[in-house]
This record gives structure tokens, C-alpha cells and sequence, in this order.
């Protein structure tokens, strides 16, 4: 091992074997102690070299928005597979995991939900979905709730087949409530 001598490298840097430091990212300079960071929509930390991001974006240098990138965030893979046994699920849906949080309009908030719900239906942010008023289901409240096939009643069997159950049976399927009939 040779020797160099000379100010000790910073930040976690390691001389070479020509003597210079090597310095991690984002740190440079001849004893690693410049921060190479500039904060597109954040905040730097010098001390740390770290830039604190403003909401609605993330990133190294907070250039990235605040979005998950795949479309099974949600829809698939869930907020608690927000883990390290589900590192995929991280690198997919920032937004999700709460790694970082979006601005809509002023408000802030976790994940990235973009969800309309219709005909009256509620959104429930924390999960992504829909509650729908009585008479309408489906992923955005579109679905008019009422059976379409005049077997349904009598036939179980169709409710075993998710996806013609959902079109043609869902009153009788109980997959959705009917609209009260109000008559006087």
C-alpha cells in the first residue's frame, strides 16, 4: 500500500493509487469536501450535501416530479407492499410509498391519486378507489348498478365468472346496491 501523506480525503472519499481522492457522489474537490449539488426545486443542505425538495418533486437535485411511474401503483400493489421486500414496488410509486409528497392546486398531500370518481361517488385517497353511491359501481362510479340477463336471479353460477357478473349480474352477484325505489 503506498503511503501518500497529504490532507486526508473527506465524505467518505479514498485516495488512489496515484494519491487523489475519489470522491462519492455528489462530493468533489482535491480533499472531497465540494458539494457538486445544485437544487432545481429545493433546498441544499451543505453540511450534508443533501437537497430537501419542495413538494411536488424528488430526485438528487429535486428535478424529477412527485409521480408514480408504473400503472400498477394502486391498482395491483398496494401502499403496505411499500417494504423492503418489495423494492420494485419503491422504485415504482414514489408517490405511493410517500417517499415524496405531490401539490394539487395548493394542497399537498401524499401519493398521487388522480382518480375521479362519478355520478356522486366518493374518492378515498389513502387506498385510490371509489365509493360509490347506491345505484352505481365500478372503479369510477360509472357502472349503472342493475342486472342486465333475466337468469340472474335464479342462476349462482354466473357470479362465479368475476367479469360477467360485474356487466350483465351485479345486483344479484352482490356486487353492488341497487337504487332505493322511493314510491309513495
Amino acid at each position: 500500500m503506498i503511503d501518500c501523506g497529504g490532507p486526508p480525503c473527506m465524505n467518505g472519499g479514498r485516495k488512489s493509487d496515484s494519491c487523489e481522492c475519489d470522491c462519492p457522489t455528489p462530493w468533489s474537490g482535491e480533499d472531497c469536501s465540494e458539494c457538486d449539488i445544485k437544487c432545481i426545486h429545493g433546498t441544499l443542505d451543505e453540511a450534508t450535501c443533501q437537497c430537501t425538495c419542495d413538494d411536488g418533486w424528488m430526485g438528487l437535485t429535486c428535478s424529477e416530479p412527485c409521480e408514480n411511474k408504473h400503472q400498477l401503483c394502486y391498482h395491483g400493489w398496494y401502499p403496505n407492499w411499500c417494504d423492503d421486500e418489495h423494492p420494485y414496488v419503491l422504485d415504482n410509486c414514489p408517490a405511493m410509498c410517500e417517499l415524496c409528497k405531490i401539490s394539487t392546486g395548493g394542497d399537498t398531500r401524499p401519493g398521487n391519486c388522480r382518480k375521479r370518481c362519478k355520478n356522486g361517488g366518493s374518492l378515498q385517497e389513502s387506498a385510490c378507489e371509489c365509493e360509490c353511491p347506491d345505484g352505481w359501481f365500478g372503479d369510477d362510479c360509472s357502472l349503472e348498478c342493475r342486472d342486465k340477463f333475466h337468469h340472474c336471479q335464479w342462476s349462482t353460477r354466473l357470479c362465479d365468472n368475476r367479469d360477467y357478473a360485474r356487466h350483465y349480474c351485479p345486483v344479484s352477484c352482490d356486487l353492488c346496491s341497487p337504487p332505493l325505489d322511493i314510491t309513495e
